[in-house]
């Protein structure tokens, strides 16, 4: 199986966008620590304390080879220690689990199919880094990526390029952006397709998850 194939698997968490990243993104290198002193202060101090994050999505994604975008609407559930569940609702039913070892899709009654990330440096580097996303894990995504940042704690965006070969198999850039939460998130991925989510009513918690979210991950 193909890099390019690996890197659409994970994007079937995130949809296609259709504007360029806005340039501003890339304007001002940064770090980690940086970051997380000054413009992402108060959601890093937020997620520092989450085990827990839920919330909707709206995806899009554009491919070269479909010559109109594809969008889906679902939910999800991050759970800091497990991965990442990924629930489309329209237009059919399907869940992808995400963790740190590998890929699960189920899609209605159709047969479960699994990718483990133990002898696959795509899927591992497409794991790692699509749960890093969301959860706004900095020293994950900047071992991966140079760093880049604008605008204000109210309103920031963060650039990322990688920094090796492996994420540059999988990613070109990305461009994550919000206020008090990840509201946003665009990828080009390193066959050109390009990909955007939204992110909706997010509810950040400390509780740990209850069994029957548990089991999605098992």
């Amino acid at each position: 199986m193909t890099v390019r194939v690996f890197a659409a698997l994970a994007l079937m968490m995130v949809g296609a966008a259709f504007a360029e990243p806005a340039n501003d993104a890339f304007a001002h290198p940064a770090t980690a620590a940086a970051l997380r002193e000054s413009l992402l202060a108060p959601i890093t101090r937020d997620l520092a304390r989450a085990t827990v994050l839920t919330g909707n999505f709206t995806q899009r994604r554009l491919l070269h080879e479909i010559p109109r975008p594809l969008v889906s609407k679902g939910d999800f559930l991050l759970a800091r220690e497990l991965g990442v569940q990924w629930r489309t609702r329209e237009p059919f039913d399907s869940e992808l689990v995400l963790t740190r070892s590998g890929m699960t899709m189920r899609a209605d009654s159709a047969e479960t199919v699994e990718f483990s990330t133990r002898n696959q440096p795509a899927v591992r580097a497409a794991a790692e880094i699509v749960f890093a996303l969301f959860a706004l894990d900095l020293e994950t995504l900047e071992h991966r990526f140079l760093l880049f940042a604008a605008g204000t704690p109210e309103q920031w965006q963060i650039g990322l390029r990688p920094r090796d070969a492996v994420t540059a198999s999988v990613f070109r850039q990305a461009v994550i952006s919000g206020s008090r939460q990840v509201e946003r998130v665009v990828l080009e991925d390193a066959a050109g397709d390009r990909t955007e989510v939204h992110l909706s009513d997010v509810a950040v918690r400390s509780a740990p998850l209850s069994a029957s979210e548990r089991a999605h991950f098992d």
